[in-house]
């Protein structure tokens, strides 16, 4: 470990407590939009999962060579939506943060993502969600269809090469108030209707028991 002579450490320790809270308050405010976008939708939420490192567990499970990272959970995560049945189709909705594109941004994925000296300055980095619907398929390939769109430089409308992915990413500062992020939401509705020809919005009567 580098040497740290007392102050810095008094110092570190101040920017670590600062650091958490600051966290919990930001998670708190994303688990709370992540709960209103799936409201305004009428669906429940189902299951999730990191997408940066295995979650870290706890118990017997709990293991001191895991990265820091694996106990940063909600760093890179999929939120996963009950179904919606349209018709003979069966939809998938799912919610990704991306709190930091600075692994991305850097270009070279052979590098390695555990170490933060690999990262691109945070001030040239972002902070999104992607918003993603699927048809008619249950297991969204996150490692085939994400990663060439990680870096900052990617954004607009992703689609899969089959045609049954679509998806857009959102600086998160699109999310500011309800206003904004019902604008947000309006707008994925429209990429959705020229898409599949549905509107999620107007399907609250469809979802799937």
């Amino acid at each position: 470990m580098e040497k740290l002579n007392k102050q810095d450490l008094t110092n570190l320790f101040q920017d670590v407590r600062s650091s958490y809270r600051l966290l919990a308050l930001y998670q708190k405010r994303l688990l709370d939009l992540v709960n209103y976008i799936g409201n305004q939708y009428s669906l429940d939420f189902e299951r999730g999962g990191p997408q940066f490192c295995k979650a870290g567990g706890n118990g017997k499970y709990f293991n001191l060579d895991y990265s820091g990272w694996n106990y940063l959970v909600l760093y890179f995560y999929s939120f996963k939506f009950s179904p919606i049945r349209i018709g003979e189709d069966v939809y998938r909705f799912r919610v990704i943060h991306q709190a930091d594109t600075g692994f991305y941004d850097n270009g070279d994925m052979k590098l390695s993502k555990l170490a933060i000296d690999n990262f691109n300055e945070v001030d040239e980095s972002e902070t999104r969600l992607f918003l993603i619907l699927c048809k008619n398929d249950d297991s969204f390939p996150l490692k085939d269809f994400l990663p060439p769109h990680l870096s900052k430089d990617s954004n607009g409308i992703l689609k899969s090469e089959n045609g049954d992915w679509v998806g857009v990413s959102y600086d998160m500062m699109e999310f500011i108030n309800k206003e904004a992020t019902d604008k947000v939401l309006r707008d994925f509705n429209e990429v959705i209707k020229s898409t599949f020809n549905i509107e999620i919005l107007k399907a609250k009567e469809d979802v799937v028991s």
